[in-house]
């Protein structure tokens, strides 16, 4: 799979973007699809609909109430004449790209277990046939 990049330019300086990006992202936390549903009643959720982390001059942000299959924005950033250019890809969480390639094994190997049974069981209905007395 390529990625395909996306760049943004910002008028704010590489050293203030850091701080500016801390301030406008909730921190990341369980994600609201994983909280029980009595749990998510009560719990007052951040003001902000995106979460993500930022460290030195690299940030991940992904939507709060963004499913198991969202896209992340890995991204970085770095100085231009006018400002801070950020260059960033949209990806799926390593966690979710494991767990869907996990998941294809076991589902292909037990549609392949399957098939070869079906098969067997044909193979030895046509060798033996059943006779009806």
């Amino acid at each position: 799979m390529t990625r395909s990049s996306v760049v943004f330019h910002s008028t704010t300086a590489p050293d203030d973007l850091g701080d500016t990006l801390r301030r406008s992202i909730d921190p990341e936390g369980v994600p609201k699809y994983l909280q029980p549903c009595f749990v998510r009643l009560f719990r007052k959720a951040g003001s902000r609909p995106i979460c993500g982390a930022v460290d030195n001059n690299t940030f991940r942000l992904r939507r709060l109430n963004g499913g198991l299959y969202a896209p992340n924005l890995y991204a970085k950033w770095g100085p231009e004449y006018s400002g801070a250019r950020i260059e960033g890809y949209f990806d799926l969480a390593p966690v979710v790209r494991l767990s869907l390639r996990i998941s294809t094994v076991v589902i292909l190997a037990i549609a392949l277990v399957g098939i070869l049974l079906n098969a067997i069981d044909s193979l030895l209905e046509l060798i033996s046939p059943k006779t009806l007395i």
